[in-house]
Order: C-alpha cells, then sequence, then structure tokens
C-alpha cells in the first residue's frame, strides 16, 4: 500500500491519483504502526502522501485556473460572450463607433458585463474588416 500511495501521488492523474495515495498513504500509515520492524514502509507511505497533498493542491488550482482560461475573458463559449456578439451582429453598421454599441448600458440583465462587452467587441471588429476589406471596399481599417 505505500509504494501504491507512492506510485498514484506520482502519476497525477488530474488530481484523481492524488487522492487515491492520500487514501492509500494514511491506511500504510495505520497499518504499518501496528506491525513492529515495518519502518520503510511507513516512510515511503510519508513520501507519498506529502506528494499525495501537494499535488491536491496542484489539481485545485489547475481545475480554478484552466477553466477561467485568459483571465476570464478568452471564453467564446459562455452565454454572455456569444450575447454580446450576437448583439454587435444584429446592430452593427458601419458608421457605429464599436464604443456606442457595445457599452456597458448595453448589457443585458443576467449577463456577465466582462464576456458580454469582448463578445460584442470581437463582432463589431470582425464586422469592421468584413466590411471593409470586402470586394471593391479597399483597405479601410479606421
Amino acid at each position: 500500500m505505500a509504494i501504491a500511495s507512492l506510485v498514484f501521488s506520482i502519476a497525477w492523474i488530474a488530481g484523481i491519483g492524488s487522492i487515491v495515495a492520500i487514501i492509500l498513504g494514511f491506511l500504510s500509515r495505520r497499518k504499518t504502526e501496528r506491525l513492529t520492524g515495518a519502518k520503510s514502509g511507513a516512510d515511503v507511505a510519508l513520501a507519498g502522501l506529502i506528494l499525495g497533498f501537494a499535488g491536491l493542491v496542484f489539481a485545485a488550482v489547475f481545475w480554478v485556473v484552466l477553466p477561467a482560461g485568459n483571465g476570464g475573458n478568452a471564453i467564446t463559449s459562455s452565454p454572455s460572450y456569444i450575447d454580446g456578439s450576437h448583439y454587435a451582429t444584429m446592430n452593427y453598421s458601419n458608421d457605429t463607433p464599436e464604443s456606442t454599441l457595445c457599452a456597458p448600458s448595453n448589457v443585458s440583465s443576467g449577463d456577465s458585463a466582462g464576456l458580454w462587452t469582448n463578445g460584442c467587441q470581437d463582432a463589431w471588429a470582425t464586422a469592421r474588416f468584413a466590411i471593409n476589406n470586402g470586394p471593391g471596399g479597399g483597405l479601410n481599417v479606421n
């Protein structure tokens, strides 16, 4: 069990290995305390416990940071981002300034203002580029 604890703590497996390592480490240490002459097993179990807890902390950070993406602002599949993108696409005209179209006052209630604004700004920039660089439109990115 002590060796299995150490192996699972090294084979992190997105935090699952760490949880198994901690459980096996505790069980192994308790078992070796009851037996005499099994000191080396307790040391290996302790190493598995320490690495297991370190892996668990890393897993917590991993699972919090990963979904946030780039500061939480680049999640293009969020409903708020899609709502902002849809709003800009439906209300865009070539003479509409981005600051007017993507103003915070246009954010629907319940939407994340930051994600909605990012979606709106991305759609505005895409529409503006397409209009200004389309056939006969020339290269006018002002």
